[in-house]
């Protein structure tokens, strides 16, 4: 689903739309959705300040990592991406 798409579904084709996302969520590397999925919870209990302070970080650390750069070699080459599964 892309930025200003419905998030609504025609009749009969919410599962599709629902095994779509979760197909696109298990493609990405599974240490940086666990990241995010901490970093969620982390800033529930925290001001705003805070927490773009906090994302801004872990962002930034997730960017430095091998998989971030396996991402953007595979987006060169025009292939699927070989994630590190760390």
């Amino acid at each position: 689903m892309g930025p200003g798409e419905p998030r609504c579904a025609a009749a009969g084709t919410r599962r599709h739309g629902e095994r779509a996302r979760s197909a696109a969520a298990c493609a990405k590397p599974a240490a940086a959705l666990a990241t995010g999925k901490k970093l969620f919870y982390q800033q529930i209990d925290i001001d705003m300040e805070q927490a773009y302070q906090l994302a801004s970080q872990v962002i930034t650390d997730n960017m430095l990592g091998d998989d971030a750069l396996e991402g953007a070699v595979a987006f060169v080459e025009k292939r699927q991406p070989r994630w590190n599964r760390k």
